[in-house]
């Protein structure tokens, strides 16, 4: 699969000089369509935006091939290692999800290699049918290789590239793909039925877009400050959460005290950087289980589970924030589940 060249916005940034997040925090002010892409020795990934939205990734590194969130977590781990080279690549709305669709179709899709069919017969049958993918092309003896990128049916997108690295894209090739059906080697045809592109306000926290969902989070700590120090009679909460943190940062580096993600005080929460809503989430049960475990046993038991649920619950519903995005039950059971 050829990826679109695009309209090159950035070429030859270094990790080491370029602030990666801000980066994803200007493609959403700006509504950004295309893709960025960065590479090490070894590695490349692929983030795919429309509108200023993730839609779809990918992340290539020696045999571990990754799409989807977990390519985007991978690839912002990267961003923040030296030496590394990120480009910027400006694409039309309509190929940016086409080339997000074509990417999981390259790994969850079918896949079909043809030698009976020509592209004319193929195109007709993705537009009869509404599919999304694409198809590739080896011409005979060895003169290069193409991508045909289509969208529910639609061609939107054509690349040639020869054995010599020229690369043509655009209408023309689909307008002399008559000409051309002789050269063919071979068809691949990859296609996705049920696309699911990553939903990136479900997927991560973005600090840019989720202020309500920071401050939801500074008041459940503000919360569970006041309740141990009821049952505990002290005012340690944010030094022994300081403690905990560094007894969990190898397991949540966004936790480590000082450099991590993830800063909490008195009154403050804040996250500086992307973080996968899974990994955030999991970290907050560790690091309030962790600082309930300090409590004596008949301390814990005159805690009445559910109404410290129905309070967070009402926490969250002042913030309007879904039960998708925090499961306040299954927050509050992890937490206190087999302490007692």
């Amino acid at each position: 699969m050829l990826i679109p060249p695009g309209n090159g916005k950035h070429k030859h940034l270094n990790t080491s000089y370029t602030k990666f997040d801000q980066l994803l925090h200007d493609f959403s002010e700006n509504r950004f369509s295309g893709y960025i892409k960065i590479i090490f020795w070894g590695f490349e990934g692929v983030i795919v935006f429309d509108t200023g939205r993730m839609i779809q990734a990918f992340s290539s590194e020696k045999s571990e091939y990754l799409t989807g969130e977990n390519a985007v977590i991978k690839i912002v781990e990267k961003s923040s290692e030296a030496d590394g080279e990120i480009e910027v690549n400006e694409l039309s709305s309509e190929i940016a999800n086409s080339l997000g669709f074509a990417i999981e179709a390259s790994s969850n899709g079918k896949k079909n290699t043809l030698t009976n069919k020509s592209v004319s017969e193929l195109a007709a049958y993705f537009k009869r049918k509404q599919i999304s993918g694409f198809i590739d092309l080896q011409f005979n003896r060895k003169r290069g290789v193409g991508t045909i990128y289509f969208l529910e049916g639609s061609p939107v997108e054509s690349i040639v590239m020869t054995n010599h690295g020229k690369m043509v894209r655009g209408g023309q090739i689909l307008r002399k793909v008559n000409k051309i059906e002789n050269l063919i080697q071979s068809i691949e045809v990859h296609q996705i039925d049920n696309p699911k592109p990553i939903v990136q306000e479900n997927a991560f926290i973005i600090p840019w877009l989720h202020n309500k969902y920071l401050e939801l989070w500074n008041d459940i700590f503000q919360y569970f400050e006041i309740l141990i120090y009821k049952n505990k009679k002290n005012d340690r909460f944010y030094d022994d959460i300081n403690d905990d943190r560094k007894n969990l940062k190898s397991k949540f580096p966004f936790l480590e005290p000082s450099l991590g993600k993830v800063q909490i005080k008195k009154g403050e929460f804040l996250v500086n950087g992307i973080i996968h809503q899974k990994l955030f989430f999991d970290g907050m049960v560790s690091l309030l289980r962790e600082n309930f475990k300090n409590l004596p046993t008949r301390r814990l038991r005159k805690i009445d589970f559910m109404q410290v649920i129905s309070d967070l619950q009402k926490i969250a519903k002042k913030y309007r924030i879904e039960k998708e995005k925090i499961d306040i039950d299954n927050f509050v059971l992890r937490i206190f589940d087999g302490l007692f």
